[in-house]
């Protein structure tokens, strides 16, 4: 049975796809043994080609979904290497400094931090980067109009595959 899928139809059809088949249609014929083992390979490259196509489909829709939770956040995010350098800040970091996410993104978050709070700041990250768990503080930040104000930090280490801290968000 066969019918026609119409536009509106093609991609729901195209995600329910799970195999292909071959077929003749004119007469009946046996097919020789070698052109059934490359039509075999033919249906399996284009079912992996399908399988990976939706893979690829799906992370792009689950990385846009964690993009628009973090972005959407009215606290502050941000992800930086052992030393303090960021290499990610979300909307409300940027905006509460009242700077560009390219002026922060390569710079020491403890350049935001009064300077006599620094070398404890730093010291807390150091250990959480031998230790290698999560671990909070609180400490003084200068916003945009030059006030200090207080902020609670949790920082969650971020390990590569040898188990040694790269990041921490």
């Amino acid at each position: 049975w066969m019918r026609q899928v119409l536009p509106s139809e093609r991609r729901q059809f195209c995600a329910d796809i799970h195999g292909i088949g071959f077929q003749t249609t004119r007469r009946f014929q046996p097919w020789p043994s070698d052109l059934v083992s490359r039509l075999h390979l033919i249906g399996e490259i284009l079912v992996s080609a399908l399988s990976s196509r939706r893979s690829e489909q799906a992370l792009r829709v689950s990385e846009e979904r964690y993009r628009t939770v973090v972005e959407e956040q009215t606290e502050l995010v941000c992800r930086f290497r052992p030393d303090a350098t960021l290499t990610f800040v979300n909307a409300a970091y940027a905006d509460y400094f009242a700077v560009t996410r390219q002026d922060l993104i390569g710079r020491s978050f403890l350049t935001l931090l009064p300077e006599a709070d620094r070398r404890q700041a730093l010291a807390h990250i150091e250990s959480l980067a031998q230790s290698k768990q999560v671990g909070s503080q609180e400490h003084q930040v200068v916003n945009h109009k030059g006030e200090l104000r207080w902020q609670n930090w949790v920082n969650c280490p971020i390990l590569d595959s040898s188990g040694q801290v790269v990041e921490f968000q």
